[in-house]
Order: C-alpha cells, then sequence, then structure tokens
C-alpha cells in the first residue's frame, strides 16, 4: 500500500460503490494500509453509495484497533 501511495495512487479514488481503498483496509482490520491511507489524505468520513462510512464497516466486523484508529484520524458516527 504504501509503494502505491508513494507512486501517486488517488487514495480518494471510489469504485462503482462509491467505495475508496480505506473501506477494504477497515474491512479486513489491516491497520497498516489504513495508517498509509490517512497520512496519505483519504477521507476517513467518506460514505459509499449506501450511506456507510468506513468507521461503520471496521465496526461491524468488530476491529477494534480500526474503529480506533479511525475514530482517532477524525472518523465520525454522522456523516452529511
Amino acid at each position: 500500500m504504501r509503494a502505491l501511495v508513494a507512486a501517486g495512487a488517488a487514495v480518494n479514488h471510489a469504485n462503482n460503490e462509491g467505495r475508496i481503498a480505506l473501506f477494504s483496509a477497515a474491512e479486513h482490520g489491516y491497520e497498516q494500509a489504513m495508517q498509509a491511507l490517512v497520512a496519505a489524505g483519504a477521507d476517513v468520513n467518506l460514505a459509499a453509495n449506501d450511506g456507510r462510512t468506513p468507521l461503520v464497516v471496521a465496526r461491524a466486523k468488530n476491529h477494534k484497533a480500526a474503529v480506533q484508529a479511525l475514530v482517532q484520524a477524525g472518523a465520525t458516527e454522522a456523516v452529511g
């Protein structure tokens, strides 16, 4: 992930579901990937097309460390 970010990957580029890479990292509890994405400017409060945010996804998967990291990075429950 760090190599992609260093190469200039667009960290807030969304797929057709409105999900950015931070969603996948949060969903799987990949804390180092999350840190790299956040450090590169990933929007921790960006909601996907279904209204869920990376924080909601991390909570649903019970990734406590990911939840904590997202909150420390400024993620909030209420978006919009």
